[in-house]
């Protein structure tokens, strides 16, 4: 559960255009040691917030969120499209 409420803000502010906000906010939530990633795609802000396993559970602990970018989204101070690049 935390990994997808992770996942989920990290989206979330992302897609009003603050990924690093989104990235610091993810770390907070999420597992320890859990293996954070955004992905922007087009109009898409994509995250995938991975734990590492647990001793009694040999799995792998995920939560993915999609969010569509706002309306005029910026990366901070670079007045760049969020997405618009790598």
């Amino acid at each position: 559960m935390r990994c997808t409420d992770a996942a989920r803000e990290l989206v979330r502010l992302a897609a009003r255009g603050e990924p690093e906000r989104g990235r610091a906010v993810a770390a907070r939530l999420a597992p320890a040691g859990a293996r954070i990633e955004l992905v922007m795609r087009g109009d898409e802000a994509i995250g995938e917030v991975t734990a590492a396993p647990l001793r009694l559970l040999p799995v792998h602990l995920s939560g993915r969120a999609v969010a569509v970018l706002e309306p005029g989204a910026v990366l901070g101070g670079a007045g760049e499209p969020l997405g618009g690049g790598p």
